[in-house]
């Protein structure tokens, strides 16, 4: 895999140039995260696709400053898209929390730009708990090392999982966090769901703390292109807790449309 840097925006890809006539998968990490939390959808999909996992605004190995909107976050999606070449009509952007709120104000602001749109784990409106609030600003390391804990499933062994958590959620510092939180907690896009045209894949995850099931299933009955699959046993993390079940998932709807 090739870690590569476009203007601002570092990435991983396996091939550069892309594929010609392969779909393009453009993976979008989560509040706090980076790139390497898409790891095991990067090399599970790279036969079928051309996936591309993205560091946003001030995380990894992207240039800060990071956004404290969605829509400042997906502007950078797509000047990062327009400087990479990338025929947008072939894209399929995917998102988990925070990022799938991203593609959520992408595939309604521009609905015929996108191929499909892929959430998992997110939401319509992503109000942050004041305790996370309070706890990034008082104790941020502390947030870090508990972040695990709330992230997966009580069903799941934490032991593989823990390094790689702390990993990708250990790039971005103290006030990027705090705007990735403020951003979420002021996203809300229920009122436009019903302009969305594309097809959309929405997962949702049994143990989902951050953001519970409810809300994948809300966009899945108000999305009118909408496939919904439920991970069971699996928390806010399933991309990596349950590689093989989103895997699947993805592939399955790829092959649909």
């Amino acid at each position: 895999m090739k870690t590569m840097k476009i203007g601002p925006i570092e990435f991983n890809t396996h091939s550069w140039p892309l594929t010609p006539k392969k779909t393009t998968l453009l993976f979008i990490h989560g509040a706090t995260l980076s790139k390497g939390f898409w790891q095991a959808q990067m090399d599970g999909l790279q036969h079928e696709t051309n996936p591309v996992s993205i560091d946003l605004p001030g995380h990894g190995g992207s240039d800060g400053p990071g956004k404290s909107s969605i829509h400042d976050y997906a502007e950078a999606i797509c000047d990062f898209i327009k400087m990479a070449g990338m025929n947008q009509q072939d894209v399929i952007l995917c998102g988990m929390s925070m990022g799938g709120g991203i593609v959520l104000d992408l595939i309604i602001d521009h609905p015929h730009r996108f191929k499909a749109g892929i959430l998992i784990n997110t939401g319509a409106r992503l109000k942050v708990h004041p305790m996370i609030l309070e706890s990034v600003k008082t104790d941020f390391t502390s947030f870090i090392r508990t972040m695990p804990t709330y992230s997966l499933s009580p069903d799941t062994a934490m032991d593989p999982f823990e390094k790689k958590i702390h990993d990708v959620a250990s790039t971005s510092d103290k006030q990027t966090a705090l705007m990735d939180f403020t951003a979420c907690n002021t996203f809300d896009v229920m009122e436009k769901i019903g302009d969305i045209t594309c097809p959309v894949l929405v997962c949702s995850a049994e143990h989902d703390l951050s953001t519970p099931p409810k809300y994948g299933f809300w966009l899945a009955q108000n999305i009118k292109q909408a496939t919904h699959v439920h991970i069971p046993n699996a928390g806010h993390f399933s991309p990596m807790e349950k590689s093989d079940e989103i895997n699947g998932a993805i592939k399955h709807f790829i092959s649909k449309i």
